[in-house]
C-alpha cells in the first residue's frame, strides 16, 4: 500500500509522513469549526424568531387594547342610542388619546357612517370587517384597504353593537395605525438591512419597514415566500431570497383573531444572511487562518530541523560509504566521536568486505543517534 514511499527521497517521506499525521488533526479542528458554526446557525435562526414572536406578542397586546377600546365605546348611551352628533363629539376625543388609532367609526347595519373622530362622509358596507361583524356578530378584522377617511393604506378592526335581543344595531370601527409596527421593529435592534414585512390573509403586503423602492404596499407576496408561510405551523424559520433580492433568513408568525378563523395577519422578519452570520464568518475565517498558518509553521519546523540533525548526517554518512567502496579513506563525516571512533571504523573499512561493511558503520551510524 505504501509502496510508491520508496521512490522518494528521505526528506519527502518525512514530510508525507508529516502531512498524514496531522490529517486526523486537521479533520478533528474542521469538525469542531463546522460544528461550531451550525450552533451559530441555529442561534440565529433562534434570534431572528424570537424577535418574530417579541413583534406579535407586542402587537396582540394593541389589538387587546382596541377591543377593549371598542367594547367600552360600545357602552356609551350615546352610542345605543346612534346620536350622531353626540357620538362624534365622543369619537373624536377618544381618538386624540388613542394614538395606535388613525381613526374610529360607527356605521348603522346598511354601513352608513353615523359619526367619525375623522370628518368624513362615506359608507363601509363593502368592507370586510364590516360584513363578518354583521355576519358572526364577534370582534371581526379587515384586510389591505386604504382608508376612506385618511387614505392611507390600513387595516381596521370593527365590533358589533348588540341589542338586548342579540340584534346588531350598529358597527364601530377602528382604522389601525400600520406604523406602530415600526417602532416595535426599531427596539429589537437587529443588524444593519433588516426587514419587517405584514400581510393580510390574502397575501396582500400592509406594510414594510424601512421603506424600499420595491417592496411597496399593497403589492402581493411572492408565491414562494407566502408557500413557506401557509403549511402546518403558525411559526416557522426559513432561508430564501427575500423580495429585495437579497439572501435572508426569514422567520414569520401567523395571527388569528379567533382560534377557529384563519389567519389574518401574517408578521415576516427577515435578516440578510451575511449580517446574520458576520460574527461566525469572521470567527470561522479567523480559525482557518490560524490553522493554515500553524500547518506551515509546523512543516517549516519538520523540514527545517530533519535536514538539520537528521537528513544531512546521514548524506555525510552515505558519502562516506561511497567513498570507502571505492577504498577512497580521505573523505571524512564531521561528526564528533562517540563511543568507536570514527578513525577505527574507517581502518576496519580498509579490509572490509561487503557483507561485514555495515557492522562496520553502524557503531558510526549510533552518533546520530
Amino acid at each position: 500500500m505504501l509502496s510508491f514511499f520508496k521512490d522518494y527521497r528521505i526528506r519527502t517521506k518525512l514530510l508525507l509522513i508529516m502531512l498524514f499525521a496531522g490529517i486526523p488533526v486537521t479533520a478533528s479542528i474542521a469538525f469542531l469549526l463546522i460544528s461550531e458554526y451550525r450552533t451559530d446557525l441555529r442561534e440565529s435562526e433562534h434570534a431572528i424568531q424570537v424577535t418574530t414572536e417579541a413583534i406579535a406578542a407586542q402587537h396582540e397586546a394593541y389589538l387587546n387594547g382596541i377591543h377593549t377600546l371598542l367594547v367600552t365605546v360600545s357602552q356609551f348611551p350615546e352610542v345605543k342610542q346612534r346620536d350622531p352628533e353626540r357620538c362624534k363629539q365622543l369619537l373624536q376625543t377618544i381618538l386624540k388619546k388613542n394614538p395606535t388609532s388613525l381613526n374610529i367609526g360607527i356605521a348603522d347595519i346598511q354601513g352608513n357612517l353615523i359619526a367619525s373622530g375623522v370628518n368624513a362622509t362615506f359608507s363601509i358596507a363593502d368592507r370586510k370587517y364590516f360584513k363578518d361583524a354583521l355576519r358572526t356578530k364577534r370582534f371581526s378584522v379587515g384586510e389591505y384597504v386604504i382608508s376612506r377617511a385618511v387614505g392611507k393604506p390600513a387595516i381596521h378592526f370593527a365590533l358589533p353593537v348588540l341589542t338586548d335581543t342579540g340584534n346588531v344595531s350598529a358597527v364601530i370601527y377602528t382604522t389601525f395605525d400600520l406604523t406602530h409596527f415600526n417602532s416595535i421593529f426599531r427596539a429589537q435592534h437587529l443588524p444593519p438591512n433588516s426587514a419587517l414585512n405584514i400581510t393580510d390573509h390574502n397575501g396582500v403586503l400592509l406594510h414594510r419597514y424601512p421603506d424600499h423602492p420595491v417592496v411597496k404596499q399593497g403589492i402581493l407576496d411572492r408565491q414562494d415566500l407566502r408557500e413557506r408561510m401557509t403549511g402546518p405551523r403558525d411559526e416557522g424559520v426559513f432561508n430564501e431570497i427575500g423580495m429585495d433580492k437579497t439572501k435572508r433568513f426569514l422567520a414569520f408568525k401567523r395571527l388569528r383573531l379567533h382560534p377557529d378563523e384563519r389567519p389574518y395577519l401574517y408578521i415576516r422578519v427577515s435578516i440578510p444572511e451575511s449580517e446574520a452570520l458576520a460574527n461566525a464568518n469572521q470567527h470561522l475565517a479567523i480559525m482557518a487562518g490560524m490553522l493554515a498558518v500553524a500547518s506551515l509553521l509546523a512543516l517549516w519546523t519538520t523540514h527545517f530541523f530533519s535536514r538539520r540533525f537528521f537528513i544531512k548526517p546521514l548524506e555525510r554518512l552515505a558519502t562516506v560509504a561511497r567513498s570507502a567502496e571505492h577504498e577512497d579513506f580521505s573523505v571524512r563525516s564531521g561528526l564528533e566521536k562517540s563511543g568507536v571512533s570514527l578513525k577505527n571504523n574507517l581502518y576496519i573499512l580498509r579490509n572490509w568486505k561487503a557483507s561485514e561493511f555495515w557492522q562496520a558503520v553502524l557503531p558510526t551510524i549510533s552518533i546520530i543517534f
